[in-house]
């Protein structure tokens, strides 16, 4: 994971990495659902070479603008029962 945090810390504006709580959403992308149901923590220490290789892709994806990030957040949200739905 510490590949994953320097590598998104070093493409990503920084803004968008801390309203991104820490990448919450990059974790529980990769996990498909809430990343601490599915690895222990720290997840850094945790995460396989494939996940971690996932994240680092996924970041890249991120920063080139092919990923949108509100859809990843509202899709961490909703796994995390935390999204609203408006009406």
């Amino acid at each position: 994971m510490g590949l994953v945090r320097w590598h998104c810390d070093q493409t990503l504006n920084p803004n968008i990495v801390q309203q991104a709580a820490r990448l919450r959403f990059v974790l529980d992308t990769i996990c498909g659902g809430v990343w601490y149901a599915y690895l222990d923590r720290p997840a850094y220490k945790n995460l396989t070479h494939e996940q971690a290789q996932r994240a680092v892709d996924l970041c890249r994806e991120i920063a080139e603008g092919r990923v949108d990030l509100q859809q990843l957040n509202n899709q961490s949200l909703i796994w995390r029962g935390k999204s609203r739905v408006r009406t």
